[in-house]
This record gives structure tokens, C-alpha cells and sequence, in this order.
């Protein structure tokens, strides 16, 4: 009697387990998109949404912005002299981080002066590719949207993920 029911059991699980694995891929497989699929539709309307956000504030703006092939958009509001910054080079920037919007972002709201070295150091890549922009004494506007600024986890201390973000920036000295 035990032998049967330890059998049924073990038979009863495995149909079970069939008929849920059955049930999982007709979900997932419901309307013809896989979850790959999906994501790569959710970015593309993310970034349609991004730029048009961008788009938005270019036009409203004084300034005349020029976008890179990475989609870097900037404005120069002082023209610098001399020579442009290169990867290795030392820099010393003053910068302020807002949103779209004009609101400031918390810890970034008053203009902070930092160096780094071009390409060998761990900030925000638009500010690399930024920076071999501008000349020195210059001060400029960039557009950094997401995946330039802080990406998809933004910066855990008031920066949200997937932000874009309007940096002032001025190039104070290159070493």
C-alpha cells in the first residue's frame, strides 16, 4: 500500500511540475515577445523619451547646442584659449550638476571644484569626453543624458537612475 502511494505521489508531482513548466512558457511567450524583446522595446522608449526631453530644453534654451556622436550636447558660454585638454592630462574643473528642469541637484548645488586625470579616472564619462571639448579658462553647458552621467543606478545621493543632466562646467587647469 505504501509502495502504491509513494508511486502516485511521485507521479502526481511529476505531471504537476510538466503542466507548470507548459503554463510558464505560454506566459512568457504570450503575444509573440520574448523578455529580450521587451527590454530592447523599454529602452528604445526610454531614449525617444530622453530625447525629447533634451530636445525640449535646446529649444527653450539661449544657447546654440552642438551634439557629439554620443549624443553629448553642448553650449559654450566663455570661450577658453590655449590648448584642450588629452587623455593622462590632469584637470581641475568647477562644475554644478541640475536637472532638466533647473532644479539644482542636492549635493551639487553649489559649484564644486575637482581634479582628475582624463580617461584613467572613475567620474561620470561625459565629463571625460567633455572636457577634451574645452579649452582652457572656458565655461560651458553640457546635456549629459543617462548613460554619460550617472546610468541606471544613478548616484545613491539625490542623483535618480536614467536621469539626464545639465552640467556648467569650467576648466579652471590642465597639467
Amino acid at each position: 500500500m505504501i509502495k502504491y502511494s509513494l508511486i502516485s505521489a511521485i507521479f502526481i508531482a511529476f505531471i504537476t511540475s510538466c503542466n507548470s513548466q507548459v503554463q510558464n512558457e505560454t506566459i512568457q511567450n504570450q503575444g509573440g515577445v520574448n523578455f529580450e524583446e521587451a527590454m530592447i522595446q523599454s529602452h528604445k522608449l526610454f531614449v525617444e523619451k530622453s530625447t525629447k526631453a533634451i530636445d525640449q530644453y535646446v529649444d527653450r534654451s539661449d544657447y546654440e547646442f552642438i551634439t557629439t556622436g554620443t549624443g553629448l550636447r553642448y553650449a559654450t558660454i566663455i570661450t577658453g584659449v590655449g590648448v584642450r585638454p588629452v587623455k593622462g592630462n590632469e584637470v581641475k574643473i568647477e562644475y554644478i550638476i541640475e536637472f532638466l528642469d533647473g532644479e539644482k541637484v542636492l549635493n551639487y548645488e553649489k559649484a564644486k571644484t575637482i581634479s582628475f586625470y582624463i580617461e584613467q579616472s572613475s567620474v561620470e564619462s561625459g565629463l571625460h569626453e567633455a572636457l577634451q571639448l574645452m579649452k582652457l579658462g572656458e565655461k560651458a553647458s553640457f546635456i549629459f543624458p543617462p548613460h554619460l552621467a550617472f546610468g541606471m543606478s544613478g548616484d545613491r545621493q539625490g542623483i535618480p537612475p536614467q536621469s539626464t543632466l545639465l552640467y556648467t562646467i569650467e576648466l579652471l587647469a590642465i597639467r
